[in-house]
């Protein structure tokens, strides 16, 4: 993480969007100098791409999508996990494991649209707490204060529904 180098002699094909990389015996690698990078920011911004020209090379790497979000779906919010698979509990039990004491955890499930198709996206407990503005803890507290385990993504909805989103 962090370097970069040069290759030579190898070549690349593209498996369903995704790039390979291909070395073999010949292949030459070596550190690359600073000056021949573009700044790290524009790296990590990823190839702007439509979800229709997405679709039609089969998926990608490092793309980002714009659009709205049309739909908050069901299963956003919070959520109980298996301990054992990490699984999302149904009415308190794993599909694998039966009834579990749920481990809780944060997450999003929203439509993606930019006028040429849609998306499911799924955010987790990161991107949900930077969403939300608070944390796993005081989204359980807001759940206790108001028993209502809806209430997390009722908020959700509130700010993300006709929102603009770069994903």
């Amino acid at each position: 993480a962090g370097e970069a180098y040069t290759i030579a002699n190898a070549y690349t094909r593209e498996f369903r969007g995704i790039p390979e990389l291909q070395l073999s015996t010949g292949t030459e690698i070596s550190p690359a100098t600073e000056a021949e990078l573009p700044p790290v920011e524009e790296l990590n911004q990823g190839v702007p791409m439509s979800i229709e020209a997405l679709e039609q090379r089969g998926g990608g790497v490092d793309v980002t999508l714009s659009g709205f979000i049309l739909e908050v779906r069901e299963g956003s919010g919070l959520r109980f996990r298996c301990p054992e698979c990490n699984r999302v509990l149904q009415s308190g039990a794993c599909m694998i494991h039966d009834r579990q004491q749920g481990k809780p955890d944060l997450r999003t499930k929203a439509v993606l649209d930019d006028g040429t198709g849609s998306v499911q996206c799924i955010l987790g407990r990161e991107t949900t707490e930077e969403i939300l503005g608070y944390t796993l803890d005081e989204a359980l507290e807001k759940v206790k204060e108001t028993y209502s385990p809806e209430v997390v993504q009722e908020e959700l909805q509130d700010k993300l529904v006709l929102a603009p989103a770069r994903i």
